[in-house]
């Protein structure tokens, strides 16, 4: 195989001589290096050119442009005739060129059925490929990323697997860098952290080769070594700002989700909405409902407004997320609980268990803190040691209980053996919500709204039907929570803390 920077040299003089028929021969001889060595938007205009000139006889061109669809062009319009440049399974790649082109679409419910499809074409192929030809690699790494940003983590974790099972090809080893690096990701956001951090240990001993596609290999790290550092805000956001949002490609929405994790996880409410408006401006492929990356957003205003103790309109955003998308059944947990349904809280939050998600880490610590918080409501101790006890049963760090309310990590370090407990509160995702941590009810922060509001301690009390004296000491308790002496402070407080 042909070294990478060599390659697309010759490639390119070959262009520039108009031999297009050598051109598409080394090309075909070594497809994937000829992808990754040349940009895709350079090796797309020498396909284009040799069609033009007449020179693509064996439809190595036109098979090619069907298998690396482009953003803006879809498929070109080529259909993907039988050629050298489909090595193997040519029925395999086609169902992938397919699936990719509607994940550059957003479109998450489509690349699902594709995805059935095709593992269902290789359920009865152990060997992908010939060992050298690299697509035994690609074909589960695509694979794997479809999976990702439909939100289907288990299966993603799967397909990654595979890639980095298939034996090693020098010339093209970021492909298997690349899988240990997704696979990074979904751990690190999804799963276990001590697995992420595994996957990024293998993908540093893998050898770095000439390619495009090795810089934005580097931004998924810098975004796992981002999202690890979640206990110290003001740490993982530098990370975050310091990577070049161009190198991350189709990780982008990842990269929305660690922004809203380690923003909720400080309070910083009011900052996560301020970024969440910058960054749905971003074009990145996404239709509305659909899977993960048609829901990151929705989901971003359905905290924020949990945190300000606005249910109902945290439940107008939340019918604007996929409902089958683990984050939103997430949200719904948590929105029920913070409307006093514990009944249906539960009954919502039992659905993580789901054979889909069981065993992602992350996941379920989400659902044990619900189903905790929800016992606690209802008195149901028994069920609540039980709730706690098996989410310490696999292992629980302090990072780990802080997506437990202030009032279940209170009563766990009471009752449960061997319960972690840190120096210092941690606030924790969206169940810690600004006004739980500082000790404000429901009525306070009402309130709250009202002083922001300009409104006269008279007013207060005529529109929410109480007396004054009982506003009045309300309003004690709201500066005595908030570590404030006067109505601006309390105001200027609330706001520096997302509350308002």
């Amino acid at each position: 195989m042909v070294v990478g920077g060599a390659l697309a040299a010759r490639i390119d003089e070959l262009q520039g001589e108009g031999d297009y028929s050598t051109a598409l021969r080394i090309i075909g001889e070594n497809v994937l290096l000829s992808y990754f060595s040349l940009q895709p938007e350079a090796l797309q205009q020498v396909l284009e050119a040799a069609i033009a000139a007449g020179a693509d006889d064996e439809g190595t061109a036109r098979s090619l442009l069907f298998l690396f669809p482009t953003r803006g062009g879809g498929r070109q319009g080529f259909q993907p005739p039988h050629s050298s440049a489909f090595p193997d399974r040519l029925s395999n790649l086609s169902v992938m060129a397919r699936i990719t082109e509607h994940r550059l679409r957003g479109h998450s419910h489509r690349t699902r059925a594709l995805l059935d499809e095709l593992d269902a074409n290789l359920a009865g192929s152990p060997t992908l490929f010939s060992h050298n030809s690299g697509w035994g690699i690609m074909l589960p790494l695509q694979a794997g990323i479809t999976a990702m940003l439909s939100g289907d983590f288990k299966r993603a974790l799967r397909y990654f697997t595979v890639a980095q099972a298939q034996p090693a090809i020098a010339a093209l080893s970021f492909l298997t860098r690349d899988a240990y690096v997704k696979s990074a990701i979904v751990h690190a956001l999804f799963g276990c952290t001590e697995d992420a951090r595994a996957a990024l240990a293998h993908a540093a001993r893998i050898e770095r080769r000439e390619s495009w596609v090795e810089p934005l290999i580097d931004t998924n790290v810098a975004l796992v070594e981002a999202v690890l550092e979640v206990d110290d805000p003001t740490t993982a956001l530098e990370k975050l700002d310091a990577i070049p949002l161009q190198y991350l490609g189709e990780m982008l929405p990842f990269y929305v989700i660690a922004v809203h994790r380690i923003l909720a996880r400080a309070g910083r409410y009011r900052d996560l909405m301020k970024r969440a408006i910058v960054l749905e401006q971003l074009p990145f492929p996404r239709v509305d409902g659909e899977g993960l990356t048609g829901s990151i957003f929705p989901l971003i205003r359905v905290a924020v407004n949990l945190a300000r103790g606005d249910t109902d309109a945290a439940a107008i955003h939340l019918h604007d997320a996929d409902p089958d998308y683990v984050g939103t059944r997430h949200a719904l947990g948590q929105l029920e609980l913070a409307a006093k349904r514990p009944h249906s809280a539960i009954k919502e939050t039992n659905s993580l268990a789901s054979a889909e998600w069981n065993g992602l880490r992350q996941i379920e610590l989400w659902r044990y803190a619900i189903l905790s918080s929800a016992f606690l409501q209802l008195g149901r101790t028994d069920d609540l040691d039980t709730a706690l006890r098996a989410a310490l049963a696999d292992g629980l760090t302090l990072t780990d209980t802080s997506v437990f309310s202030r009032a279940a990590l209170d009563y766990a370090a009471r009752s449960i053996e061997c319960w972690p407990v840190g120096e210092h509160d941690l606030a924790g995702e969206v169940s810690h919500t600004p006004a739980a941590s500082a000790g404000l009810t429901s009525r306070e922060l009402e309130i709250l709204i009202l002083l922001r509001d300009a409104g006269s301690t008279q007013h207060i009390a005529t529109r929410l039907f109480l007396s004054v004296n009982t506003v009045k000491s309300h309003i004690k308790s709201i500066y005595r929570k908030l570590g404030v002496t006067s109505r601006a402070s309390a105001v200027l407080r609330a706001e520096a803390e997302g509350l308002l």
